[in-house]
């Protein structure tokens, strides 16, 4: 017997979707959104991490640079160059992205 096809928001009210694969708590996401359709995707011998928000542009910068070897002040002269988002730059990108 075939399912019918619903829209994201009948599936979010209960549907066969959820049904099928389950409902995971949203981490981080903020307003209304609470959960999402669990992955279906299980690897034997590896737990599977809580669902949350896709990070922001630029987020983790800082931590990546850092990483790489980059100090401080080469980051905040980098940034400050418009070279990687933050300050003002870093507004007007995600400001962009948003409008799309």
């Amino acid at each position: 017997m075939r399912e019918p096809h619903l829209d994201i928001h009948q599936a979010e009210g209960g549907g066969a979707l959820i049904r099928r694969m389950g409902a995971a708590s949203f981490e981080g996401a903020g307003g209304k959104l609470t959960s999402t359709v669990s992955s279906p995707i299980q690897v034997h011998g590896v737990s599977k991490v809580p669902a949350r928000r896709a990070p922001r542009i630029g987020e983790h910068n800082n931590e990546v640079l850092k990483e790489l070897g980059f100090a401080d002040d080469e980051i905040d002269g980098l940034r400050s160059s418009g070279a990687i988002p933050g300050g003002q730059a870093g507004k007007n990108l995600e400001e962009a992205v948003r409008a799309r």
